[in-house]
């Protein structure tokens, strides 16, 4: 059947077999909770819970934001929220970067953002100004590992800031945006086209005669998946991010954060990163990597990993600072910078798996930030940090 796609026909929410128009389901948007599906609503999918998220505005002059997590394809509300922004149209993009919800519009003030919230709700953890990307107005959002934003170019951002890595051509025609980390999808509102093309390395692979507000895609699942391990008997966790903190757990919150030190240094706990099979590959995983995208760079700040055999709870004083790992934990491992390790030398980490699921890797990679006085207090910018594996 190949990959399922949805698309947001301006009232009708649609699913697509593959590359095809043929129409496998629909359900009007109006008859989703309360939505009032003025404007042009969009859609942003969270794969991992089988939610379709939906968000639709109200009517001239009171253009509240309503976003709603669905239960799959489905007019069953699971949750709501609305905004605080005053927006003066509809959202201009949606997605969902597997821990929370982005959107971008124009404000009543007419500058246009782009906004991080906290989860699925109303609380905005990160913001930025798109108009320091481009010119243009947005009109898709899409979450490939980094954010990428649909303007007049497509452009590939370091994770969520204004930092362009890559852009592509796009037509200015399109409002919708989506991928499965292989193709990207377009839609259009005015020309009857939604297209599927490789914008950073190759041209269009298919283009079917529909058109909407937003578009979505099922992505191809990975087998494999980052966990980090925490308590006395550890317990593994599902992450696609982590937070470092004076705890022992991996709860993305704001709660026990490293104190700045006077002199000297202080740590966060150590976290314990492994990679887990979910699905068996159908022949093996192996050749495990491990490298940072572009340099982490906090001031007064050093994320430091090495390779342990076995497991060890963290231990320090909560809310203030880890024990230092290469002296307290048991394997005594070497801690160096992550930034000594890229896409052209990249960190091995011994380990392999067959056809069945579970852990990948023999033993653990080990990371720990280390905190000086030069520091700056709040929180740091996101850094994206590679996990690679072949798999036959």
């Amino acid at each position: 059947m190949g990959v399922e796609y949805t698309l947001l026909v301006t009232s009708y929410v649609r699913k697509f077999e593959g590359f095809t128009d043929t129409l496998l389901d629909s359900f009007p948007v109006n008859e989703v909770g309360d939505a009032v599906g003025s404007g042009f609503p969009k859609i942003a999918l969270d794969l991992d819970e089988n939610v379709l998220l939906v968000a639709t505005t109200g009517s001239y002059p009171n253009f509240v934001m309503k976003f709603f997590r669905l239960s799959g394809f489905s007019t069953t509300v699971l949750d709501s929220f609305e905004t605080s922004i005053e927006t003066n149209t509809s959202a201009h993009g949606l997605t969902f970067d597997g821990s929370d919800l982005i959107m971008g519009g124009d404000t009543v003030s007419d500058t246009r953002e782009v906004w991080k919230f906290d989860g699925f709700s109303s609380t905005i953890v990160d913001s930025f100004d798109w108009s320091s990307v481009s010119s243009y107005a947005l009109k898709g959002l899409t979450w490939d590992g980094n954010l990428v934003g649909l303007s007049d170019k497509l452009y590939k951002l370091s994770g969520f800031s204004a930092t362009v890595l890559d852009s592509a051509d796009a037509s200015t025609s399109y409002c919708g945006l989506s991928n499965d980390r292989e193709l990207y999808y377009y839609i259009s509102h005015d020309s009857s086209i939604a297209t599927w093309k490789r914008p950073f390395s190759g041209g269009a692979v298919a283009s079917i005669s529909e058109r909407g507000s937003g578009v979505e895609v099922e992505p191809r699942l990975p087998s494999a998946w980052i966990y980090v391990y925490h308590g006395a008997t550890p317990t593994g966790e599902r992450v696609s991010k982590v937070r470092f903190k004076a705890a022992d757990d991996s709860e993305i919150d704001l709660t026990n954060p490293v104190k700045i030190p006077q002199s000297g240094s202080h740590y966060s706990f150590w976290k314990h990163i492994a990679l887990v099979a979910i699905k068996a590959p159908e022949n093996f995983i192996n050749n495990v990597k491990f490298y940072v995208e572009s340099p982490i760079d906090w001031p007064g700040c050093v994320l430091r990993c090495g390779l342990v055999d076995n497991y060890a709870q963290a231990t320090g004083v909560q809310g203030v600072t880890g024990d230092e790992a290469s002296t307290y934990h048991p394997d005594h491992p070497t801690m160096d910078d992550v930034n000594n390790y890229t896409s052209s030398n990249p960190l091995s980490i011994p380990g392999s798996i067959g056809n069945t699921t579970g852990k990948v890797t023999d033993g653990y990679l080990l990371l720990q930030l280390e905190v000086t006085p030069s520091a700056q207090p709040g929180i740091t910018p996101e850094g994206n940090l590679i996990i690679e594996y072949d798999e036959a």
